[in-house]
């Protein structure tokens, strides 16, 4: 029932979310978002898989030799489809991916894994596809950022908020050995620079916000899977 909702609120909307993030606000939190993100990967590794990969916002910064992407919208599909010609998608769940064991040599789950109310078995096929060396980079929401742990948006959508030490459970009891987390508030490397070089007082600000971050990033490595 879950899966059947959730689809078509994501096929109703995707029109909508695709407008939003052309525009200056929307394509500066994204592209923030997925540079952030990006810097714990290494695109020229192989292929990479975009878990959610939603109406193609990532694909500008992956050329479509390595990109495959999955989503269970199928309009966000069509969207992406019409704009990046040549790049590989896939309509899936995250949780059930329809690629044998080690092809990836990358996974990227931008805003995808909060939304899934199974989300360990996302973090399970992330971690089976994955290569040896493969390694998976995404982003949830943390708990201190957010009214509740879990819930569902105005829209319909689900969500489920973490703290620092519930993601790396989750991705150590889920298929993974090594797991590092860092945390988001749409703010580059640039601007964090340009922030610390304007004094101490500020810096001390900055560090509890980066500590109280809107995101937390979660790289993990070395899939159990292979041994």
């Amino acid at each position: 029932m879950y899966e059947k909702t959730e689809m078509k609120i994501r096929n109703d909307f995707a029109d909508r979310f695709d407008d939003w993030y052309a525009k200056v606000k929307g394509l500066t939190f994204r592209k923030v978002e997925i540079d952030n993100l990006i810097q714990q990967i290494h695109l020229d590794r192989g292929l990479l898989l975009d878990i959610g990969c939603g109406t193609g916002n990532e694909c500008r910064f992956v050329s479509q030799e390595i990109f495959v992407g999955i989503d269970i919208s199928l309009r966000s599909l069509e969207i992406l489809n019409k704009k990046y010609k040549g790049h590989q998608v896939v309509l899936a769940e995250a949780k059930h991916l329809p690629f044998r064991c080690a092809v990836f040599s990358t996974a990227l789950a931008v805003e995808t894994l909060q939304h899934i109310p199974e989300i360990s078995a996302a973090v399970r096929e992330a971690a089976r596809v994955l290569k040896k060396n493969g390694i998976l980079a995404a982003n949830v929401y943390h708990r201190r950022r957010m009214p509740r742990d879990e819930g569902y948006w105005p829209s319909g959508i689900y969500y489920r908020a973490f703290t620092a030490k519930e993601l790396s459970k989750l991705f150590l009891d889920n298929g993974f050995r090594k797991v590092r987390i860092s945390y988001s508030n749409y703010l580059s490397e640039k601007q964090l620079r340009l922030w610390r070089f304007m004094g101490r007082l500020i810096d001390r600000f900055l560090s509890n916000l980066l500590r109280d971050g809107t995101y937390l990033i979660v790289s993990a490595t070395e899939p159990k899977s292979h041994n």
